[in-house]
């Protein structure tokens, strides 16, 4: 029974994520088999998370160094550019293989109880090893370009808790909308392409600061908009003085975002999950 003082909405949500920890050792062994199946067959394996976002940071630098110029920054346009394409990566790799992860599974689904939630958030967890592999290599760079050290560098880690919380709601909530609604793959695959362009990734957000008030409240409900920002201000030196939205306002603004997405991704999926069974794949 729960606590008179408790909320029960709050109780049930308290009591899943109990569950998912319970499961803790069945999350490693589905992320490791996820891990070995991405990565088996390609010649350079784990490679492939680093090359990709460095590929197209190295094509949209050309781009807009050389045919649309991008407007003076106080770092290098290439630092500019990796450093918001590597968390862009990580997030757009977990929601893009989201929406049929719950569908593949059905055998699995079928055969065995526990909770389904698992099944999507090791897609999560095998791309944090990637970020965090990627995460590194980003550091050496920064390292041997000699870039002064960020007085924000302490954002690093919370931000990037805040975007693993803000991918895990975005994947639960695909991932089980899939289930219902077949076509959600093919808006997620719309959806992302969109979210890139309207993401400060390979422009500085000072660009949208001359456009209507309506556009810019609506382009700046954009959650990733500030995680993005976060990581500049954290690792490029002088950029925080140009945020603009405020370093401490921004952090706020992802964390209780992040949070909300979460929460809202995982009732989503508690609720259908329980007709999950009748309607995979098996």
């Amino acid at each position: 029974m729960p606590h008179n003082n408790f909320p029960q909405p709050a109780w049930i949500m308290v009591r899943y994520f109990a569950e998912l920890v319970r499961y803790h050792d069945l999350l490693f062994w589905l992320t490791v088999k996820e891990i070995k199946v991405r990565y088996k067959s390609p010649v350079l394996g784990l490679l492939w998370s680093l090359l990709v976002p460095l590929v197209i940071s190295g094509i949209l630098f050309v781009v807009f160094t050389y045919m649309f110029p991008t407007p003076n920054l106080p770092v290098p346009f290439f630092l500019f550019l990796i450093v918001a394409m590597f968390p862009w990566n990580f997030f757009s790799s977990c929601v893009a293989c989201a929406p049929m992860s719950v569908l593949e599974a059905g055998q699995l689904i079928k055969k065995s109880r526990f909770p389904r939630a698992l099944i999507p958030l090791s897609i999560v967890a095998a791309n944090v090893v990637n970020f965090i592999f990627s995460l590194i290599v980003v550091l050496v760079i920064l390292t041997i370009m000699r870039l002064p050290l960020s007085g924000w560098v302490w954002v690093l880690p919370v931000i990037i808790v805040a975007e693993i919380l803000l991918t895990v709601g975005i994947v639960l909530l695909v991932a089980s909308l899939q289930v219902q609604f077949r076509d959600v793959k093919y808006l997620t695959e719309i959806g992302l392409l969109l979210w890139f362009y309207l993401t400060p990734i390979f422009y500085p957000l000072e660009a949208i600061s001359h456009s209507p008030f309506l556009i810019r409240a609506v382009y700046l409900l954009n959650p990733f908009v500030y995680v993005v920002e976060l990581f500049r201000a954290a690792l490029l030196g002088g950029l925080a003085e140009r945020m603009l939205v405020p370093p401490l306002l921004s952090l706020g603004i992802a964390i209780v975002s992040s949070v909300g997405i979460c929460l809202l991704g995982v009732t989503v999926f508690r609720r259908l999950e329980p007709k999950f069974a009748d309607q995979v794949m098996g």
